[in-house]
């Protein structure tokens, strides 16, 4: 019987060094906490091109995907026309049990799997991820942890990873590529709060 263990996480580190080292993959943008649920678990670019991917530890894994929305039939119906959107999941290799190997499949379209780093020939400009995120969000389940979902606007980090699977840097959308991110309007300043004054016990 085989032992071997894996998680998510796992899934998501070998996804990101094998994009790198098989160059087709030049930012990554990870997202957590509402921007996850409010999206996936990350964006991934190649030549300003962004694919849109959810990481699963294994198959068996997918369907709780389908949870996450109001109706899910109805998210299918309008939002399976855009193909980068992903699901990387993994299983053990059949020709060495000891070794991972990645599968893509189409985020709205079950039974249909290729090799993962294929996903990143889906990739679409901008202008097409962020209708797609802004459609994707109305169907989504709030997040508990906020209210509501967050705007594209607010998913905007990038990390950078070296060939030998380092981390290098980190930076906004808007810093890596200005003029294909716009720097979010800030929120005007919050007035200023009441001074607090302590109240203790009296003497």
């Amino acid at each position: 019987m085989n032992n071997f263990t894996w998680w998510e996480k796992t899934v998501e580190y070998k996804f990101v060094v094998d994009a790198v080292v098989n160059r087709l993959c030049d930012f990554a943008a990870p997202l957590s906490g509402r921007h996850e649920r409010t999206a996936g678990d990350a964006a991934f670019g190649m030549d300003s091109m962004l694919v849109l991917v959810e990481f699963k530890r294994k198959l068996a894994d997918l369907p709780t995907e389908e949870t996450l929305f109001h109706n899910y039939g109805d998210a299918k119906a309008q939002l399976v026309e855009y193909g980068h959107h992903f699901i990387v999941f993994a299983h053990l290799n059949d020709n060495d049990p000891a070794s991972l190997e990645l599968v893509g499949r189409h985020y709205f379209v079950p039974g249909e799997y290729c090799r993962a780093l294929d996903v990143m020939r889906y990739g679409v400009k901008k202008e097409v991820f962020d209708e797609y995120l802004e459609a994707l969000s109305t169907h989504k389940k709030a997040d508990g942890r906020g209210s509501g979902h967050v705007s594209t606007e607010g998913m905007s980090s990038v990390i950078g990873v070296s060939a030998d699977g380092k981390l290098i840097g980190a930076m906004s959308l808007h810093d890596y590529a200005p003029s294909l991110f716009p720097a979010p309007v800030p929120l005007p300043s919050p007035p200023p709060a009441p001074k607090f004054t302590p109240s203790g016990p009296s003497m």
